[in-house]
């Protein structure tokens, strides 16, 4: 297969079904209420479909893979924020955090 656009790329798709996760599972009351937490897994989950496309239209192969090597690492921050969630107990503590790694 031909890629053409970001949109084509298997990891930007990927990406993007992680940030529809994310957008949902923070939409929920008790996630929501952590303004700050709620808006640094948003950021990072959209952040790493904006770097795949941004290193899309790189000039060159080099630039892309530095853009791919930011998603990762975004992808990496996205990790981060259930564990700290449900520490917080913000989200219900361990089955919050066996539900995140069942549904990714």
């Amino acid at each position: 297969m031909k890629i053409e656009r970001f949109e084509d790329i298997e990891a930007w798709q990927l990406s993007r079904e992680l940030t529809l996760k994310v957008y949902a599972l923070t939409k929920k009351a008790t996630f929501a209420r952590d303004f700050g937490l709620k808006g640094q897994i948003q950021d990072a989950a959209s952040s790493s479909m904006h770097n795949i496309a941004e290193g899309f239209d790189a000039e060159t192969n080099a630039e892309f893979v530095r853009f791919l090597r930011y998603a990762k690492r975004s992808c990496t921050e996205v990790q981060t924020c259930p564990p700290l969630a449900a520490l917080q107990a913000l989200a219900g503590g361990a089955n919050f955090t066996l539900h995140w790694i069942n549904s990714t």
